[in-house]
């Protein structure tokens, strides 16, 4: 079976990043313009003037109700480390090939070079770096909810429950041809009390039941 990875030459030398210049490991990607080790870096210098604000709210330990601008630095907290936590995510697969091309080449410990720059150390770097480490991805939208806000609530009915069909809007105006009475409408020919205006100063009056009447004749 072929090998993945060509066999290095007698005098075998990494590449460099574009950027950077430093050597990067053969099993990570070799058009990187930085290396594993200053992309974390600069990870971690973006979350941590985020951490620095958030830490002056409160950080993970404050009260949110005591001061409203804790929810915004805590969701620009969570963004800048979510984005580093995307990278590492990354660094975890090519630190295995990384693994696998050092097993296939077991002749070059590229690893103990210290100039060479490779995915597991860039984890290493991370793992060390990373503020509130053991914080869940998820803690800051727990943490970012509103006390004294419930949750919507909903309400479920039995199986043998029988929806009533909607009706549409112009089947509720009685001076439309359209109307029909319904399910809770008096049977025709019972006297009723309209109180759809009784919020209505003027409600109960004959000049208002008037006003009313040719309302409902459609007049």
């Amino acid at each position: 079976m072929q090998s993945q990875f060509q066999t290095p030459p007698p005098l075998f030398k990494p590449n460099a990043a574009g950027f950077c210049g430093h050597l990067i490991h053969p099993g990570t990607p070799q058009t990187e313009v930085l290396c594993p080790t200053c992309k974390v870096k600069q990870r971690l210098d973006e979350l941590r003037p985020m951490t620095e604000i958030w830490e002056r709210r409160g950080g993970p330990y404050l009260h949110p109700e005591k001061d409203p601008g804790y929810y915004q630095a805590c969701q620009a907290w969570h963004m800048h480390r979510a984005s580093l936590a995307k990278y590492v995510y990354f660094l975890e697969i090519w630190s295995e090939q990384e693994k696998a091309w050092d097993a296939e080449h077991p002749n070059i410990t590229l690893l103990l070079n210290p100039d060479v720059q490779s995915a597991t150390k860039a984890i290493q770097l991370a793992r060390k770096g990373t503020p509130y480490l053991q914080w869940r991805d998820s803690d800051a939208e727990v943490e970012s909810k509103r006390p004294g806000f419930s949750h919507r609530r909903t309400v479920s009915f039995e199986e043998p429950t029988v929806e009533k069909v909607m009706r549409r809007p112009e089947n509720f105006a009685r001076a439309s041809t359209l109307y029909q009475p319904g399910v809770w409408a008096p049977v025709c020919g019972c006297e009723y009390w309209n109180t759809s205006f009784q919020c209505v100063e003027e409600y109960g009056t004959p000049e208002f039941d008037e006003v009313l009447d040719r309302m409902w004749e459609g007049s």
